[in-house]
């Protein structure tokens, strides 16, 4: 699973309303269509407004929901301007993961190989 920690500004006279909005969503199992959940919503003291941590399979996922987040919030009129910036994540066991599961797959394909990639 690929993280996303998301971080949101908007208006500070629409606060509440996207805070409403972002907290139906961490009650909803799947709120974007895809797979992709919002695990939590921190509100923040100064810049931003929101820290928003979200859950996928992966980072396409992950962007396309950020950008269902965004449009939402202006569509609705809950702010006439919106700022994010987001990291994208993931864990030392899942990048482990990764590697042995390609590292299985190569060895499916094409038999016994040098190790090249480590964590």
């Amino acid at each position: 699973m690929t993280w996303a920690i998301t971080l949101i500004k908007g208006q500070s006279q629409k606060r509440e309303e996207i805070l409403d909005y972002l907290d139906g969503l961490t009650k909803q199992d799947d709120p974007f269509k895809n797979g992709v959940i919002v695990k939590v919503c921190y509100i923040s003291f100064g810049w931003p407004d929101f820290v928003v941590l979200l859950n996928g399979n992966n980072v396409e996922l992950l962007k396309d929901s950020i950008v269902k987040i965004r449009n939402e919030i202006y569509d609705s009129k809950m702010a006439d301007n919106i700022e994010t910036s987001t990291i994208v994540c993931t864990t030392k066991d899942e990048v482990k993961d990764a590697i042995k599961n390609a590292e299985k797959s190569i060895m499916e394909k094409y038999g016994e190989v040098e190790k090249s990639v480590g964590v």
